[in-house]
């Protein structure tokens, strides 16, 4: 759906699968359907990876959970230009997932004992990848789909 001006459209991404490896590309396809003419900035897909770091920390004497994120990856490719969209038209892309993540812990023995004492200080790591689609429509809401993958 469109925001204010209740132009209905949307976009999907078509890929052959949810799991990949670093460094692995990701062919696939956006399929945008439009049902009005509607003036647009540009239709991209974007690969974003973020790392959520959860940690609890006794604030004196109350235990709170301090959430940080952190940016590992956001990469955007732009499909089309700004121009008037309608009808439905799909667009093939392919994107390379980048080399992993540098790992914060040091490796070895040393490397265990920090991972040791994340665990006891109850430290969650969670990484997430995804796929966002969208058609940018100024002074509206973008139609956009967002699908989760798995990289390891």
């Amino acid at each position: 759906m469109f925001g204010i001006f209740g132009k209905k459209g949307s976009v999907d991404i078509k890929i052959d699968k949810f799991d990949f490896n670093f460094n692995e590309s990701i062919a696939g396809k956006v399929i945008l359907k439009v049902d009005k003419p509607v003036k647009a900035k540009e239709l991209r897909i974007c690969l974003k990876g973020e790392r959520t770091i959860k940690k609890k920390v006794n604030d004196k004497g109350k235990v709170r959970t301090q959430i940080n994120k952190k940016i590992l990856h956001d990469f955007k490719l732009v499909l089309d230009e700004e121009k008037e969209y309608y009808g439905e038209k799909e667009y093939n892309f392919e994107i390379s997932l980048p080399d992993p993540p540098k790992n914060e812990a040091p490796g070895g023995i040393l490397g265990d004992a920090v991972k040791f004492m994340n665990a006891m200080s109850m430290t969650q790591v969670e990484d997430k990848w995804y796929l966002e689609a969208s058609l940018d429509v100024p002074f509206s809401g973008d139609v956009s789909k967002k699908v989760r993958l798995t990289v390891k």
